[in-house]
């Protein structure tokens, strides 16, 4: 698996052993499975990056300095003051970056399914409203 930036930080998933997160100076987080290094691809796939690489994330404006992840599923009605809805997944990821920009986001089933799991069509269109 080659980079082809510096890597700045990295971080294990507390809820999945092969899943990580790595900051890299191209100011992305590239999260990776690693348990899917070696697997076949087709064309278009592999023109996304390789088979482990599952989701990246590009909206920081400087180089990040931290990334983690959320310690498993927490209530996030209690999180939020009472606010939340519901509980978050385990696939929360907070980053913050040199320009003081801390970001907290999910990678929701519209971008990770899972083995075996099915996806709705209807959940991953866009509403252009």
């Amino acid at each position: 698996m080659g980079y082809p930036d510096e890597v700045l930080q990295l971080a294990w998933s507390p809820t999945s052993p092969t899943v990580l997160a790595s900051a890299s100076s191209d100011r992305r987080i590239h999260v990776w499975d690693l348990s899917r290094i070696g697997e076949e691809q087709s064309p278009d796939d592999a023109e996304d990056g390789p088979p482990e690489l599952m989701f990246i994330h590009g909206g920081h404006t400087g180089r990040p300095t931290d990334v983690c992840w959320c310690p498993g599923s927490v209530d996030a009605s209690k999180a939020e003051g009472g606010k939340g809805g519901g509980e978050l997944s385990g696939w929360e990821v907070a980053s913050a970056a040199e320009d003081n920009v801390l970001m907290v986001w999910s990678m929701s089933a519209n971008i990770w399914a899972g083995e075996g799991k099915v996806v709705d069509e209807e959940e991953l269109e866009v509403d252009d409203d």
